[in-house]
């Protein structure tokens, strides 16, 4: 059966609404102070405490610049922060762990998550 279709006489949610809503409550877990947006520090945190959101974003637990895990984190932030504010706003986060493009209000849809992985793998 196709996804979001009815099996067996139960609605089967599709793996989009599935994915953000996984996307939308991770956010909430970043999101430590309530604002409304993740800063860096607040993704590092979340990457250092919480091994689901490390491997959501594809992270190590530490980010250090000696290792080049810096980079990468630098990388992902980056690829998410859409609109280059320096901050992630939840749909700039859902569009990102959903796989999506970028939505138009953000004006830079050129290279979304071109470069941050290559064969499933985090550069």
């Amino acid at each position: 059966m196709a996804a979001g279709g009815v099996h067996g006489g139960e609605a089967t949610p599709s793996p989009h609404v599935t994915t953000a809503a996984m996307a939308r409550r991770a956010f909430e877990l970043i999101d430590r102070d309530g604002g409304g947006t993740l800063s860096r520090a607040e993704v590092i945190l979340a990457v250092r405490r919480d091994v689901a959101v490390r491997a959501l974003l594809g992270l190590p637990a530490t980010i250090r610049q000696e290792d080049g895990s810096r980079d990468n984190f630098e990388r992902v932030f980056q690829a998410m922060d859409v609109d280059d504010s320096k901050q992630i706003d939840a749909d700039e986060f859902e569009r990102f762990v959903c796989g999506l493009p970028p939505s138009p209000r953000s004006g830079k849809s050129e290279g979304f998550l071109q470069g941050v992985y290559v064969n499933d793998q985090l550069k």
